[in-house]
């Protein structure tokens, strides 16, 4: 009896030790530093945000107005994490950085068509002849013209408007609310939150005209991927816990912000993280993006990103396509 009772025992204290073993999840609580931008990719971070502010969090984040200084910053060590645009991160890491693994996509397709309704456009073929306004960096623009190649319009994109020293250039997605709301051109290509915020305001004049994505779907058979999250290479190896711990986190994010169910509470988390100002046209641009606020990483991720880079050229993202190292892997 003796030896069956000590049998027990041991049997018991090793079963206390493998559930104990499978209950306590790797941890790594290792500062990891985020850089987003007041966009789409970053309002898939704003419940993130939200939960960790004043709280023991490991993660802290800063808000940059351009991108470039986000990649300076995780190049020169200042950074872990970015929120970068698809084409730029390919490019950087190609050309200035290649210490930089894309994590995941962040953003799909948030862009929009808009009209003054000096242009009557029903149709894509309606912008032949036509002058179309958007930014110069970022995928907005590389977007649109392989949508008019596509179709085979004739069609200008410009990113200034006006000449000599009055000339206005519309460098990043930033620069298209104030054409917008000021009516300075009759027909704009700017992603969300964006247009939201500028068609909030009582004098815009435009309106959203096409299906930007349904128009894309005909003709690609990949998704419209404009934007994505990279972090530092060799902190990630040095840091693959706290690096699986975060993208587990940044997904919930990213759910509950796509959710139109939270419509309420996640515009609320935009506003708290600084990326609109208002509510309501922050409810608008929640409903808008929907699913293209995304969470798509591994061999999806790759897969998508390895086609919209063929689809964009060489020549935008450094002369090839980037190597197998650039794609995160658990």
């Amino acid at each position: 009896m003796k030896k069956i009772i000590a049998l027990l025992l041991i049997l018991t204290s090793l079963c206390a030790l493998v559930f104990s073993l499978g209950s306590c999840a790797p941890t790594d609580e290792t500062e990891i530093r985020i850089g987003y931008m007041a966009g789409p990719t970053g309002i898939g971070m704003a419940k993130l945000i939200h939960d960790t502010k004043d709280t023991d969090s490991n993660l802290t984040f800063k808000k940059y107005a351009d991108t470039t200084s986000a990649n300076n910053d995780l190049m020169n060590g200042n950074l872990d994490i970015a929120c970068l645009p698809t084409n730029e991160a390919a490019k950087y890491f190609n050309s200035v950085n290649s210490d930089m693994q894309v994590l995941a996509i962040n953003c799909l397709n948030s862009l929009s068509l808009l009209s003054n309704g000096q242009n009557s456009v029903d149709s894509i073929e309606d912008l032949n002849g036509k002058t179309i306004y958007t930014c110069k960096n970022g995928t907005p623009k590389l977007i649109l013209a392989k949508l008019l190649e596509a179709y085979n319009i004739d069609a200008t994109i410009s990113h200034q408007i006006g000449e000599g020293d009055t000339a206005l250039t519309l460098n990043t997605p930033q620069d298209l609310p104030p054409v917008i709301v000021g009516n300075k051109a009759d027909l704009i290509f700017a992603p969300e939150p964006m247009v939201s915020n500028a068609l909030s305001k009582p004098v815009a004049k435009h309106e959203v005209v096409l299906d930007i994505s349904g128009l894309w779907n005909e003709k690609f058979d990949t998704p419209i991927a404009m934007g994505c999250i990279v972090v530092s290479k060799s902190f990630a190896k040095e840091h693959p816990v706290a690096i699986e711990n975060f993208l587990k986190e940044y997904k919930a994010s990213i759910d509950y912000m796509a959710d139109k169910e939270n419509n309420e509470t996640a515009a609320e988390y935009v506003l708290e993280a600084t990326i609109m100002t208002e509510l309501a046209p922050a409810k608008s641009a929640l409903l808008n993006l929907g699913s293209a606020i995304s969470f798509v990483e591994g061999a999806e991720m790759k897969s998508t990103l390895v086609e919209i880079y063929k689809i964009f050229g060489m020549n935008v993202i450094g002369g090839k396509l980037p190597e197998d190292s650039f794609y995160y892997a658990k």
